[in-house]
C-alpha cells in the first residue's frame, strides 16, 4: 500500500546520495567565459580609442584588432554571441560577468544613449565592421537618432555580421489588450515581493506569513483566467539576477496555466499556484554560496541541494492543514514519475496532481532559462525534451495538457517562418497549437520593421497556409527585444 505521509525524520546520507536525472543541458565553460570577458575588455577598450582618436587613428586601428582577434577566438567557441545591455549587469551571450562593472559601464551607458540593448556578433566579423560600430557609439547620441538611428548608419557601412538589438516599444498597442498586460505586470511584481519575504522569513528561521502570497496568488489566478497570455509571456522574460525567486513565480504561473487547462476551478487554482510558488522554500535553508554555485556542485554540496526538498515540506508543515498541499509538492516536485529522482525513498509512493503539475512546470522553467555556465534551451526544444521524457519523469496527460495550453511555440518566443520573416508569438490559437497569433518584427529581407504587424498563422493563401511557423529562434541573435511586445514596465 503507498505510504503518502511526509517522513518524520531528515534522510540520512546514505539516502540523498546523488540521483542527479535531470537532461544534461549545454554548459559553458571557464574558458568561454573567460574568452567572453577579454571580449568586453578589449571591446570596451576599442571603442573608447575610436571616439578619442578616430576610427582611422593607427592607436584605434591596434586597439580594434585586438578586440576583433578576441572576438574570433570567442566566435570559434561559441557563434554567434550577444552582449547584451540589461538592467545594468554585464552579460554576454546571457552569462552574468559582474567583476567588469567598470569596463563595461562606459559602453553599456554609450549604447544605452543610442538605445542599443543588445549587439549579436556573427562568425566572420570584420575589423572594419566593429570600426563602424565603434563610430556609431563615438557619434554623439542625437547625431545618430537624427541620422534615424544606429540601424541605417550600420547598414550605411555595409555592416553584417554585427546585428543590433534596440529598445523599443510596440506603439501600436493599446485598449484593452495594454491594459491586460498591465494588470499582469502589476500582479507579477506583487507575488514575487511577497515571495521575496516568504523567503526571508524561512532563511532567518521563521515560520512565513503565508497569507500575503496566497492573496497575490489569487489575483494571479484572476489574471490568467481573464488574460492567459499576458502572464504567460511575462514568465518568458527570463531574467538572471534574483533567479531564485524570479524562478519561483514563474513556476506559480505555468502551473497555474496547466490548472487552467485541466479546469480546474479558482481555489484548486490558487492552491496549484501556491504549491508552484513555494516549492522551492527549502532553498532558503540551503547556504547561498551553493544555491548560487556556478559550475557543477561537489558530491556533497549536491547532497545539501538536494535535501531543499524535505527542508521545504518541513517548513510549510508548520503551516498546518492549509499548506499540507504545498508540503507535499515541496516534497515531491524532484522525486519523477518513476520514482528514481530525489529524495530516495524506502516505500512506494503516490504523487498528487499538484506535485506532479509542479514538476513540470519548474522543469520548464529550469531549462528554459539560462544560468551562469549553462545554457538555455529555446521554448520548442525544451517542449520536445520534456515529451521524450513523457511517461518517465512526467505525467504523459499532465505533460499533454501542458504541451497544449503552451503551444508548441509559447507566447513570448521568437519564431522563424517559412516565408523568411521573423515574428513574436502573442497568443495559442486554441484550435490549432502549432499556428499561433504573432507580431512580425522582421521582414523577409532581413529589414527590422519600424510599425511590426500582426497576423494569424491560421490564415490561408488559398489552399495553403499563408505563413508557418519553422522552429524558435533565440531572439538576441536577431536584435529584437521581446521586452517591448511582452512587458510594460
Amino acid at each position: 500500500m503507498a505510504d503518502d505521509r511526509l517522513p518524520e525524520r531528515d534522510p540520512t546520507a546514505a539516502e540523498l546520495t546523488e540521483q542527479l536525472h535531470d537532461a544534461e543541458l549545454p554548459t559553458t565553460t571557464r574558458a568561454l567565459v573567460e574568452a567572453m570577458e577579454q571580449t568586453v575588455r578589449d571591446l570596451a577598450s576599442a571603442v573608447n580609442a575610436v571616439r578619442d582618436y578616430g576610427g582611422r587613428h593607427a592607436s584605434a586601428t591596434t586597439r580594434l584588432r585586438a578586440a576583433h582577434a578576441a572576438l574570433t577566438a570567442l566566435l570559434k567557441m561559441r557563434a554567434p554571441c550577444t552582449l547584451q545591455f540589461i538592467e545594468g549587469v554585464p552579460q554576454f551571450d546571457e552569462v552574468p560577468m559582474l567583476d567588469l562593472r567598470e569596463q563595461y559601464r562606459d559602453l553599456m551607458a554609450r549604447a544605452r544613449a543610442r538605445k542599443i540593448e543588445g549587439i549579436s556578433f556573427q562568425e566572420g566579423v570584420t575589423v572594419d565592421e566593429l570600426r563602424a560600430l565603434g563610430e556609431v557609439l563615438g557619434r554623439p547620441s542625437k547625431e545618430v537618432a537624427d541620422a534615424g538611428g544606429p540601424r541605417p548608419l550600420m547598414q550605411a557601412a555595409g555592416v553584417l555580421r554585427i546585428i543590433l538589438g534596440l529598445i523599443e516599444r510596440d506603439t501600436a498597442s493599446s485598449g484593452p489588450g495594454e491594459e491586460a498586460r498591465e494588470q499582469a505586470v502589476a500582479e507579477y511584481q506583487r507575488t514575487l515581493h511577497a515571495f521575496r519575504d516568504v523567503w526571508a522569513q524561512a532563511a532567518l528561521g521563521r515560520l512565513p506569513e503565508i497569507g500575503r502570497a496566497q492573496e497575490c496568488v489569487r489575483n494571479m489566478v484572476q489574471s490568467v483566467l481573464g488574460n492567459a497570455a499576458a502572464l504567460a509571456g511575462l514568465a518568458s522574460l527570463k531574467r538572471y539576477d534574483d533567479y531564485s525567486h524570479t524562478h519561483s513565480v514563474h513556476v506559480a504561473v505555468y502551473s497555474v496555466l496547466l490548472g487552467k487547462e485541466l479546469m480546474l476551478d479558482e481555489d484548486e487554482l490558487v492552491m496549484l499556484g501556491v504549491s508552484g510558488l513555494l516549492h522551492d522554500v527549502g532553498k532558503a535553508e540551503v547556504p547561498l554560496e551553493v544555491v548560487n554555485k556556478p559550475g557543477k556542485l561537489t558530491t556533497a554540496e549536491w547532497r545539501l541541494m538536494q535535501s531543499h526538498t524535505w527542508r521545504g515540506a518541513r517548513i510549510l508543515q508548520e503551516g498546518g492543514a492549509a499548506m499540507a498541499i504545498p508540503a507535499r509538492a515541496a516534497y515531491e516536485h524532484h522525486l519523477h514519475l518513476n520514482m528514481q529522482g530525489y529524495p530516495r525513498l524506502t516505500r512506494p509512493r503516490k504523487l498528487t496532481l499538484y506535485s506532479m503539475a509542479v514538476t513540470i512546470a519548474d522543469f520548464y522553467d529550469a531549462v528554459s532559462t539560462v544560468r551562469p555556465y549553462k545554457r538555455a534551451f529555446l521554448p520548442d526544444d525544451c517542449l520536445r525534451l520534456m515529451m521524450a521524457n513523457s511517461g518517465i519523469q512526467f505525467e504523459p496527460r499532465l505533460l499533454d495538457y501542458f504541451v497544449r495550453g503552451m503551444g508548441l511555440f509559447p507566447v513570448g518566443s521568437l519564431v522563424q517562418l517559412d516565408t523568411g520573416e521573423y515574428a513574436v508569438v502573442l497568443e495559442i490559437n486554441p484550435e490549432d497549437r502549432e499556428r499561433p497569433k504573432v507580431k512580425i518584427v522582421i521582414d523577409a529581407e532581413g529589414q527590422h520593421l519600424d510599425q511590426p504587424r500582426d497576423a494569424d498563422l491560421t490564415e490561408r493563401g488559398g489552399r495553403e497556409f499563408a505563413r508557418t511557423a519553422l522552429r524558435c529562434v533565440d531572439p538576441l541573435t536577431r536584435g529584437v527585444n521581446i521586452r517591448a511586445f511582452v512587458d510594460t514596465r
